[in-house]
Formats: C-alpha cells, sequence, structure tokens
C-alpha cells in the first residue's frame, strides 16, 4: 500500500475547510520553493490564515523551529498564522484520522497539540 503524501494531506485539508464553507487556496509547489512560506491560504468572515500542514501518526505534536518564514510574514501583514495537523494515530480518543487546528502566538517556541483544537 501506497503511503499519502504530504501533498495530499494539504489537499485534504483544503477540501475539509471548503465543506465546511471556507475559502481556500493550496499554495502550489509550497514544499519546494525557497520563498514559499506556507502550504494554504484559508479565508474566513473574521480573518485571513497563512497555514502549514503537517501530519504525523504519533499520539502528540510538537513543533519546533519550523515556523521562520511564516510568523514574519504573518507579522508584517496581520495575518492570522494556522497550523493544522492531521493525527493518523488510532490513539486517539476521537479515533483514528482527526484533525486539529491551533492559531500560533509569535512568542510560541513550541506548539503541543495534546489539549485540542483552536476555533477558526
Amino acid at each position: 500500500m501506497r503511503l499519502k503524501s504530504h501533498l495530499q494531506y494539504e489537499r485534504d485539508f483544503c477540501n475539509l475547510m471548503k465543506e465546511r464553507g471556507f475559502h481556500t487556496e493550496r499554495v502550489a509547489a509550497s514544499g519546494r520553493r525557497k520563498g514559499a512560506v506556507c502550504d494554504a491560504v484559508l479565508f474566513s468572515n473574521k480573518r485571513v490564515y497563512l497555514v502549514e500542514v503537517k501530519n504525523t501518526k504519533e499520539k502528540s505534536f510538537s513543533l519546533r523551529n519550523g515556523l521562520h518564514g511564516l510568523l514574519p510574514v504573518c507579522s508584517k501583514y496581520n495575518i492570522t498564522p494556522l497550523i493544522a495537523v492531521y493525527f493518523k494515530s488510532s490513539h486517539s480518543s476521537q479515533g483514528k484520522g482527526r484533525w486539529v487546528f491551533k492559531i500560533i502566538d509569535d512568542e510560541l517556541e513550541k506548539v503541543n497539540f495534546d489539549d485540542g483544537c483552536d476555533e477558526l
């Protein structure tokens, strides 16, 4: 069985957000381009988000030092940085496969996803 590529998780995120009524655009070649700062752009009635999409098979996920390009751009243009993590683990309380979303603070060095989702 072929493993799902990171690109597919980005597409899944965009499709999920569209199903929930948000306008979402995936940034083409975001992982390969040197100047790319995010994987997707999400538009809601209240805010614009630059989104970094991650996935893990672990029960928890911590992101350290992975947002160097994202945070300065968000700060400069008053855009909200968002991390979307897909947990592939069957150990989660919601069963196998769940999305968790976290809004990132400029001062944050470590993001821990054990405590659930932020409201978009």
